[in-house]
């Protein structure tokens, strides 16, 4: 997958990890879902930190619909969206509201207040 996106287990802090710096194409969709997947696979109920710090474009409305119709699929309790902007926390709640999500999400303009928040437990 592109440097643009990343997406790893963070086995200190017990939590999925999702940073992208720039665009997210319809192409990066499906690797994206794979690790995803994965992630998902091999720990229940993933609490997520999604840093959008450095996001530069939004996703296509048709991107934005294919991710929320997959993220149907992941078990997520709580998930923690670390932006400023607002354009880029109006996209991202339209994924997750869309997805149908039960989980916990809150938005966040630094790393630190995320993960005191998702260590927190409930």
């Amino acid at each position: 997958m592109e440097e643009k996106v990343k997406i790893w287990w963070d086995e200190k802090e017990g939590i999925g990890r999702f940073m992208a710096t720039d665009e997210i194409t319809e192409d990066m969709i499906t690797k994206i879902e794979e690790v995803f997947f994965k992630i998902a696979e091999e720990h229940d109920k993933t609490d997520w930190s999604i840093d959008l710090r450095e996001f530069s474009k939004l996703p296509s409305s048709h991107a934005r619909k294919r991710m929320s119709d997959h993220m149907k699929h992941y078990a997520v309790r709580k998930i923690a969206v670390i932006t400023s902007k607002i354009a880029i926390r109006v996209a991202t709640n339209f994924v997750l509201v869309a997805s149908g999500k039960t989980a916990d999400i809150k938005f966040f303009s630094n790393e630190e207040e995320a993960l005191k928040w998702l260590k927190k437990g409930g």
